[in-house]
C-alpha cells in the first residue's frame, strides 16, 4: 500500500545547504530545480502526485513549495530516484534549447 510522502522543493535544491533542508548530494542534482520539475519527474516515474500550497518552514522566505506523493518505498529512495530523473529531464531540456 502506497503511503503519503511530502517532498519539499528544498530537499532537491542544490543552492540550499544540508543545514537548511537539502537531503540529496549536490552531485546528483541539476543546477536548478523548480516544483514543476519535481512534478514532471514524479509523472515520468509514474508516481501519483500533486503540488501543495505550503512553504518549507526553514526557508519560508524563499517560497519553496512541496509535492505530495503516494509512494511505496522509503523517502530516501524516492528522493534519489527523483534526483536521477531530474538530471535526465534537465539535460534533455538543455539539449532541446541548443
Amino acid at each position: 500500500m502506497a503511503k503519503r510522502i511530502i517532498v519539499w522543493q528544498s530537499y532537491l535544491d542544490p543552492s540550499i545547504s544540508r543545514k537548511y533542508g537539502r537531503r540529496v548530494p549536490k552531485s546528483l542534482l541539476p543546477s536548478r530545480v523548480t516544483v514543476e520539475d519535481i512534478l514532471k519527474a514524479c509523472r515520468e516515474i509514474g508516481i501519483e502526485c500533486e503540488i501543495m500550497d505550503k512553504k518549507y518552514p526553514r526557508t519560508w522566505h524563499l517560497g519553496h513549495k512541496a509535492v505530495e506523493v503516494n509512494y511505496e518505498g522509503s523517502k530516501s529512495k524516492l528522493l534519489k530516484e527523483l534526483a536521477k530523473t531530474l538530471q535526465r529531464i534537465c539535460s534533455r531540456d538543455i539539449a532541446s534549447h541548443q
